[in-house]
């Protein structure tokens, strides 16, 4: 590879032999001289049309000017860049094909070069020069109709899943699910799955998540292939998390990918003890109105525990509060402290309702008032007081 920064340096020396200011070599080349300061300075390389008048001029060949080792040149880079930029890509690509080896030199001069320059060369060479490193290497400079021509072009029948990520970013869609169809056969390793996923189609990662199956799947990466999965794979990822056969926090993180009625079915194996109760809790924002609903039920009957029921109240509709309320004066089916801990969900018509069906009950006690205190109006909360102390059955 082409080193920017001892170019730059070669530069600044020769110029500086040929007793030559920047200003001085930049008028010759009919270039700027903030030009040259970026060459010297390794900022930048020379365009490739600028190339060989500036070898002339400092006095060496241009495989002297851009080899890395000062003492000897490239034997194929001088070549190429005299054919390339005097436009001649047949006579360049004619050149590597009897010299495979200046494959490896195309490399080297490729981020000197325009795209259209290097399609119109890559179109005119031989099937035998290309191979997965060619490719690899070539793949930021060529255009994806060209890099598509020579991915396919390759004989190589399995593609190294390095090679394919690689590639990911510059191939069109369809030629990069040919090379992961291709390779889909051998093992997938995990994270090459998820570097894959912003390029593939939701059926073809998903493919690739089963054919990954077999090994173990770490959270981190099921997390970061979530918001590319289809609803299908993602379903079937949290049935293995209710199983136990991945971990169950997975189910959590999940859950924003999740169909509705799958969360509630979750939601609802939770609140029955099949998993743990405190996933409800979790999963309560992606819960639906009618799931919620359900579950408000169930606490009413018993069947979920208060600290759920609780937990539950900012995701609860008013209907369901109103239920709530209503179920606990019909027999004080919710504990005094359940209906403390959901007093900030309540408007003050459902509060003094509350502390009515308390008081009626004998279960209003001061430490019950005294949660609730801060959710009333001052004025009922006074009235409360008074006619707590004076033994009279509160009024709304």
């Amino acid at each position: 590879m082409i080193d920017s920064r001892r170019v730059g340096a070669r530069i600044s020396e020769l110029r500086k032999q040929q007793d030559m200011t920047q200003s001085n070599l930049a008028e010759k080349l009919n270039m700027s001289h903030q030009a040259v300061s970026k060459w010297e300075r390794g900022e930048s390389l020379p365009d490739i049309a600028v190339l060989p008048r500036l070898a002339e001029l400092l006095g060496i060949t241009l495989d002297e000017l851009l080899s890395n080792d000062r003492e000897s040149g490239s034997v194929y880079i001088g070549k190429l860049l005299k054919d390339l930029s005097a436009g001649q890509t047949a006579e360049a690509a004619s050149f590597i094909n009897t010299n495979t080896a200046a494959a490896e030199e195309l490399v080297d001069i490729a981020p000197m070069l325009k795209a259209s320059t290097l399609g119109q060369l890559t179109e005119k060479l031989e099937p035998g020069v290309f191979n997965q490193q060619f490719a690899f290497q070539m793949a930021p400079f060529l255009s994806k109709q060209s890099l598509d021509q020579i991915v396919t072009t390759v004989t190589e029948q399995s593609w190294e899943w390095e090679t394919i990520e690689g590639l990911a970013p510059f191939l069109p869609q369809e030629s990069l699910s040919r090379l992961v169809d291709g390779a889909v056969q051998r093992a997938v390793p995990a994270h090459r799955i998820v570097s894959l996923a912003p390029f593939l189609n939701q059926g073809q990662l998903s493919q690739l998540v089963r054919a990954a199956e077999e090994s173990e799947f770490d959270l981190q990466m099921i997390i970061s292939l979530a918001p590319f999965l289809d609803r299908q794979t993602l379903g079937g990822l949290a049935d293995r998390a209710i199983n136990g056969e991945i971990e169950g926090s997975l189910l959590l993180r999940l859950a924003p990918f999740l169909e509705r009625d799958a969360v509630d079915r979750y939601a609802e194996l939770a609140a029955d003890g099949s998993i743990q109760p405190d996933l409800v809790l979790g999963l309560a924002p992606f819960i639906s109105r009618e799931g919620l609903g359900r579950l408000a039920e169930r606490g009413l009957q018993g069947e979920i525990g208060e600290q759920v029921i609780v937990g539950l109240g900012p995701f609860l509709a008013r209907e369901h509060l109103d239920a709530l309320v209503r179920g606990a004066s019909e027999g004080g089916r919710l504990s005094s402290n359940a209906l403390v801990g959901l007093a900030p969900f309540l408007g003050q018509e459902q509060l003094v309702l509350l502390v009515q069906n308390a008081a009626a009950s004998g279960e209003l006690s001061p430490n019950m008032l005294a949660g609730i205190a801060p959710f009333l109006g001052q004025q009922i909360l006074g009235d409360i007081i008074s006619e707590m102390l004076s033994g009279a059955k509160p009024q709304s």
